[in-house]
């Protein structure tokens, strides 16, 4: 396993914005590690929630190292959050896509299998990752002629709406007093033809975002006819994470959940792999 965590910033030859973090840590697979054979992986970009005030540690390195023992190439994004506004996270997502599908190569990655999941305030910038990868707002990373698009997104328990049942803090941090640009962000109104596809889950009784916010993003996707999967839980806190032990090491105040909830995990690896996600065997 080699672990090392690149600078952005640095890379794209970007200025830093003044408080800004933009950090991405990859946990990877040795694509030489069999004697006979080269092995490339899909990967996964894990985005933690926090209201875009913080960054939650039980929605990090913890769901990138899931999905690492899962055979994929896995990632950390420590994106920027408020005083930082929009659209500094955005671009830190978008350049991490980009980074990863540039390398992919070195990475031993499949350039074409490359997937962000996020919660919270940190599915709400993931949404916004496979929905707005081409808005003007990425323009200065567009001369790298390399797509920012996600080839699938997953969204867990995702802050969305800004119209209706909202989470109005991460709005606020996102945006500041930008009334126009919070309802801009909606990311229900956001969605076209060309979004990532989507595995949605959620819990029915989540006490900070309300579940109409999958609801509504699943509206939005079969309104445009992009292919989505969609996890309603019936029971559970805001905040599950992977919903098992090792979410639980690091906060215990969960109370009773639906047990079912971490199902989330092998139900999305496997609406992954009907996508075409998984390894690929080469002679080394």
């Amino acid at each position: 396993m080699k672990v090392y965590s690149i600078d952005l910033y640095d890379y794209f030859k970007i200025e830093k914005p003044q408080g800004a973090e933009g950090v991405l840590f990859c946990y990877l697979h040795d694509p030489r590690a069999f004697a006979d054979e080269v092995r490339t992986r899909p990967a996964m970009i894990a985005i933690p929630g926090g209201g875009y005030c913080a960054r939650s540690p039980r929605e990090g390195e913890i769901v990138a190292l899931q999905f690492f023992s899962e055979d994929y190439q896995a990632f950390t994004l420590a994106y920027s959050v408020a005083p930082c506004r929009f659209p500094t996270a955005l671009r830190e997502a978008a350049m991490a896509v980009i980074y990863i599908r540039e390398n992919a190569e070195v990475l031993g990655v499949n350039a074409d299998q490359i997937a962000a999941v996020g919660f919270s305030a940190g599915g709400h910038l993931c949404a916004t990752l496979g929905t707005m990868f081409d808005s003007a707002e990425l323009n200065l990373l567009k001369d790298k002629g390399i797509s920012a698009r996600p080839d699938a997104i997953l969204l867990g328990y995702p802050v969305i709406t800004y119209l209706g049942k909202a989470h109005r803090g991460s709005f606020v941090n996102l945006c500041g007093e930008d009334e126009a640009l919070r309802r801009r962000l909606s990311a229900e109104t956001l969605v076209t033809e060309h979004s990532s596809p989507a595995f949605i889950f959620h819990t029915a009784t989540d006490n900070a975002v309300p579940v109409q916010n999958s609801l509504l993003m699943a509206s939005a996707y079969e309104d445009k006819g992009v292919p989505f999967s969609l996890h309603i839980f019936e029971r559970g806190k805001h905040g599950l994470a992977l919903g098992n032990s090792a979410t639980t090491a690091i906060s215990n105040d969960f109370g009773d959940f639906s047990k079912d909830f971490a199902q989330w995990v092998p139900l999305s690896l496997h609406w992954l792999s009907e996508r075409g996600f998984g390894v690929r065997l080469s002679e080394a």
